[in-house]
């Protein structure tokens, strides 16, 4: 669970600075993200149908539950994204996506599913302290546009935290975590085509440079989607919302290190102190699932001795 916990949080830190780099190649925003997650589902459901044919669902019911996550958890959130890093670092973006943990609890509270320790409550204030840290010196951006995006990207959070609650019902009901990532990733692509085509970027003249787009692209769909996408909801069955809920505190600190080390930003010293608040406040709000996967590694048998006997 660690590893894969682990590796999630790398490609989605990562993501904001390939997301940028679409935008600055001149890739439409809505265009860019419904390519990216319609691509990446159709091969998800591929992917299920050819290995796992049973585990498709059939009822009307649980098929609109799949629509809805996509359209929280893909449609509204990307869409939202994918058009604020116009004008918005991609920091800043990270930043924002922060507070996702805190609609996840609020929500869970109210529905009677999440629980916070003390311990866990101080790891969400000093996670997002540090978030705050890191992201503070990249804000550079006008006010019209900053307060705009930020009203938005915190709107995003929000339907991202519904969509994590409501695919945690799908996974407690049965089913599987591929299933789950193919149809809300194809259901809300689909969706992002629609506003694609209304806003008329269809037929937009705006110039792209399709090379750096494509690379972009390609690291999005395959990497972003289908890979982090599935670990995440892989990591939702088996411990809830909550935990995966926190890539949204590493991801700055990876954005940050990827711009420094991609296109050369300056790391400030606060950068440094809000990287090690976020990491503490993960392992605040985490402490005992690390614990439990800790435990579960150093007792679980090995390959010899399951051949021995011993």
């Amino acid at each position: 669970m660690v590893w894969a916990y682990g590796l999630m949080c790398l490609i989605y830190g990562t993501t904001f600075l390939a997301i940028r780099a679409g935008d600055e190649a001149g890739m439409p925003p809505l265009l860019f993200a419904a390519l990216r997650f319609f691509t990446a589902g159709a091969i998800t459901l591929v992917f299920c149908w050819i290995r796992h044919r049973t585990t498709f669902p059939t009822s009307m019911r649980t098929l609109g539950r799949l629509a809805l996550v996509g359209l929280f958890n893909t449609t509204g959130v990307f869409a939202i994204v994918y058009v604020c890093e116009q004008y918005v670092s991609s920091g800043y973006a990270a930043l924002m996506g922060a507070t996702m943990p805190f609609f996840v609890v609020l929500l869970g509270r109210a529905t009677g599913n999440v629980r916070l320790t003390r311990l866990q409550s101080l790891g969400l204030m000093v996670g997002f302290l540090g978030v705050l840290l890191v992201a503070w010196p990249g804000l550079h951006t006008g006010f019209a546009h900053f307060a705009l995006c930020t009203t938005a990207l915190i709107l995003s959070q929000m339907m991202a935290a519904v969509g994590a609650l409501l695919s945690g019902r799908l996974l407690k009901d049965g089913t599987s975590s591929f299933v789950v990532n193919g149809f809300q990733l194809s259901s809300g692509g689909f969706a992002l085509f629609l506003l694609a085509a209304i806003t008329g970027e269809f037929t937009s003249s705006q110039s792209v440079v399709w090379s750096d787009g494509l690379v972009a692209l390609g690291y999005l769909t395959v990497l972003g989607s289908l890979v982090a996408s599935s670990l995440f909801f892989v990591l939702v069955k088996r411990v809830g919302a909550l935990f995966p809920a926190t890539w949204t505190y590493v991801s700055p600190v990876i954005a940050v290190i990827a711009g420094h080390l991609v296109l050369h930003e300056r790391v400030y010293l606060w950068t440094i102190a809000g990287a090690a608040a976020i990491l503490c406040g993960v392992l605040m709000m985490n402490l005992r699932a690390f614990q439990t996967a800790w435990k579960v590694r150093r007792h679980a048998p090995t390959a010899e001795t399951v051949q021995t006997g011993r």
